[in-house]
């Protein structure tokens, strides 16, 4: 039996809502959906912002969205930060 804590019954929730939410964005496609779940999985911070903007943005498309992650989220900033040390100059 496995056992379930109270505190992931809510995250869940929020990824079930997230995944509904990628699934209805007007061009979307699987590699999309999964990316970004993997990405809301990594922090709440961006779950919660990736399902705010996905509710008040119903027209938004994949590239609107992978552009609020890079620039709202600063997710760019991190992957130059995580990757630095294998940039060439």
């Amino acid at each position: 039996m496995t056992a379930v804590l109270l505190t992931d019954i809510p995250f869940e929730e929020d990824m079930s809502e997230l995944k509904s939410l990628l699934l209805n964005v007007p061009d979307s496609y699987y590699d999309f959906v999964e990316s970004l779940m993997d990405e809301a999985r990594k922090s709440d911070r961006r779950k919660q912002s990736l399902i705010r903007y996905l509710k008040t943005n119903p027209e938004a498309t994949t590239s609107d969205v992978l552009m609020y992650l890079v620039d709202d989220l600063e997710l760019y900033d991190e992957y130059k930060t995580k990757h630095a040390s294998s940039v060439l100059v």
